[in-house]
């Protein structure tokens, strides 16, 4: 798409967070790119702001300190509708909060570790700041801060324990859990270096939250590592024994691989070990540590992955990609999407996880209601002109909500329910109809998808000799033969509708009598519905005919006769 600025040779590889964003840090719907480079003839570093379609630059700053470089991250520390403060931090002991136009806010004097962490602990719409063993006060002031061995790697923030709270969750010398007052929940010192922390939902048979993640064993040479999973009390359900090798593995938590948000981990960047001298090869792992998926293309130790929702349908893609050799991205989906419908050209704004992207994944825990919303979503019309939706089930949901509109980005209405993962629709009119599904438990509703599933119902005009413009007029006791053809968006005939005529004369009083045994019948050699309808009892004026197909009307027409 762009470049600025010349790539140095000598970078192959990525093992720290590097200060740059994606994010649509102006508010105006479209994404800007957010570094800081020395480009061209600077002779100091600057903080750049990209034009994320162009790359023309937008902005240029002065950073407050030539060591300001380290990581970026974006929070809400002015309160403002949605997050445009940037945060800077050099290596490990000074942070800079900047506003939006670049203003200084604040700056913070102390220990660092890797990542910074915004989160609104008290709901006031202003950020706090987990850092390092700290938290920090939207304005800068150190609320509170625990003198702990080593700098922290990695800070999450969830309810790990279900008591309706959140916790703080940080790998450092070890791993701990605290309350937002700064309380100690818990410690567990079985790992030498817990580098990585993710929190999820992983194991049913242990209650609350699980913190699986990646301890950096030995980094000699050879070195190990190993993957870990805790309780949310801090015990110890596993430690990977791994053969010596390597100790540079990156751990990163799949949300929703499956559709049905049951969370996976994946494991990559892990060299060569004993067991496998060509190299180790990416995997995803359920909660046992059972290998779900292998990506055995993959065994270069420098090649990096991103994990994201690519296709706009709420499942996890894989983003494999090198900085070396022939510079290839390869992307892996649980399943097809379809394209036509998820990639729409309208901009997409990333998530929480991917704006504030790290190396040493530090996460707000996202998977309440709002965000399980369903996958994997298709509509299909039936032979009898319904229109069926289905979708991937979600775990502990109690049932679904299905909205319908006329266009892909007009008003949603909803239209149906269901406790299965499936609803048909008899009420879908002639057109295409676009389809979103939400998922409701005992907590609330999740927001609708961002993208709709559609299906199309096509309709002929009413088939000579019958007009439907008043222009004829029929002689009364004749028999008038109607006639009309359905069709899927493929133009495949639909053939097992159930259609019925109605006959009401000008007054409005029905004349259903001379259209008795209303039901349409299916002309299989002309593909066409049809229904002869006589008008002996029919005297002369003006009558309305109405057609139904299951539970809609498709047609409405006026017929004289004399």
């Amino acid at each position: 798409m762009w470049q600025q600025g010349t790539v140095d040779p000598k970078v192959t590889t990525s093992g720290a967070d590097e200060p740059v964003q994606i994010y649509d840090i102006d508010a105006d719907g479209e994404n800007e790119v957010l570094t800081v480079m020395q480009m061209g003839e600077d002779t100091e570093k600057y903080f750049y702001i990209f034009d994320g379609k162009t790359g023309e630059i937008e902005k240029k700053h002065e950073l407050p300190s030539q060591r300001a470089h380290d990581a970026i991250f974006i929070a809400n520390f002015s309160g403002n509708p949605t997050p445009q403060d940037i945060l800077l931090k050099d290596r490990y002991s000074d942070v800079w909060a900047m506003d939006k136009d670049f203003n200084q806010l604040w700056h913070y004097t102390g220990k660092t570790g890797h990542g910074l962490l915004p989160f609104d602990f008290d709901g006031d719409g202003r950020d706090e700041l987990v850092n390092n063993y700290s938290l920090i006060s939207y304005d800068g002031r150190e609320l509170w801060r625990k003198d702990l061995p080593d700098h922290v790697d990695t800070h999450w923030v969830a309810d790990i324990n279900s008591d309706g709270e959140n916790e703080i969750i940080l790998g450092g010398s070890d791993t701990f859990a605290f309350d937002v007052n700064g309380n100690q929940l818990l410690r567990n010192g079985d790992t030498v270096e817990p580098q990585q922390i993710l929190v999820g939902d992983y194991r049913i048979d242990s209650p609350g939250l699980e913190l699986a993640g990646l301890d950096r064993i030995n980094r000699g040479k050879p070195g190990r590592d190993g993957m870990f999973l805790f309780t949310s009390e801090g015990k110890t359900l596993y430690q990977e024994q791994r053969s010596m090798g390597d100790w540079g593995s990156i751990v990163r938590p799949l949300d929703n691989w499956t559709g049905s948000y049951t969370p996976l981990i994946t494991s990559y960047r892990r060299g060569v070990d004993a067991d496998n001298p060509n190299g180790v090869v990416p995997k995803l792992y359920d909660g046992y540590f059972n290998p779900i998926v292998t990506f055995d293309k993959h065994t270069d130790a420098k090649e990096q992955v991103m994990v994201a929702d690519m296709a706009g349908d709420s499942r996890d893609e894989l983003i494999v990609y090198n900085l070396t050799g022939d510079l290839s991205v390869s992307i892996y989906s649980n399943g097809t999407s379809n394209l036509k419908e998820h990639i729409t050209g309208v901009t997409r704004m990333p998530d929480f996880r991917n704006y504030n992207f790290s190396r040493y994944d530090s996460r707000r825990y996202d998977l309440t209601i709002k965000n399980l919303i369903p996958a994997g979503i298709e509509a299909s019309v039936n032979n009898s002109a319904d229109i069926n939706v289905s979708w991937i089930p979600i775990l502990g949901i109690e049932n679904y909500n299905i909205y319908r509109s006329s266009t892909p980005n007009g008003e949603f209405t909803k239209i149906g329910t269901s406790t299965i993962p499936e609803f048909t629709d008899n009420t879908a009119p002639i057109g295409t109809s676009y389809y979103k599904v939400t998922a409701e438990n005992n907590k609330g509703e999740s927001n609708l998808p961002i993208v709709a599933a559609s299906e199309t119902i096509s309709a002929s005009e009413i088939l000579p000799p019958v007009k439907t413009d008043e222009s004829t007029t029929y002689k009364a006791g004749s028999t008038l033969p109607i006639k009309f053809q359905l069709k899927d968006d493929a133009s495949n005939f639909l053939t097992g509708a159930t259609a019925k005529i109605y006959v009401e004369n000008a007054k409005g009083v029905s004349t259903s009598s001379a259209a008795e045994d209303n039901l349409f019948r299916y002309d299989s050699t002309e593909n066409q519905y049809i229904f002869n309808l006589s008008t002996k009892s029919m005297s002369a004026g003006k009558y309305n005919i109405r057609i139904d197909v299951g539970n809609r009307t498709i047609y409405s027409f006026n017929i004289l006769l004399k």
